[in-house]
């Protein structure tokens, strides 16, 4: 069996440099689309979306979410990146979720864009 060459994604200056620039042009088939740059190398936790079970790990500072290991992260100074990870792999939610949700879960945070307002209080981004 032969062996299979890693994928390397080049996040350097220079290269989101490049991205960007490919972004604003007019018209291009490798138009690159990019999103939530703003929380680009922020730390939290993450989880995989399709699993059976929630188990829910860190992402250090400077780690890039993706679509099927999407990221939270706190914007509140009380709730640290421990005390979510410790809430989110507690055993009342996961009797909670395998409760609601049944043995197979697609979890999928909400999209909390810009400034989190008085009605939402749950503190995460």
């Amino acid at each position: 069996m032969e062996a299979r060459e890693s994928i390397v994604i080049d996040w350097s200056p220079d290269s989101v440099a490049l991205l960007r620039q490919r972004a604003r042009q007019a018209a291009s088939y490798r138009k690159p689309r990019i999103q939530n740059e703003r929380v680009w190398g922020k730390d939290g936790v993450t989880w995989n979306r399709v699993a059976s079970y929630l188990r829910v790990r860190v992402v250090p500072e400077g780690g890039i979410f993706s679509s099927e290991s999407p990221t939270i992260s706190s914007t509140e100074s009380w709730l640290s990146r421990e005390a979510l990870l410790t809430l989110l792999n507690s055993p009342v939610l996961d009797f909670a979720l395998r409760t609601l949700l049944g043995s197979r879960m697609h979890g999928q945070a909400p999209v909390l864009g810009g400034e989190l307002d008085a009605s939402n209080r749950c503190g995460v981004a």
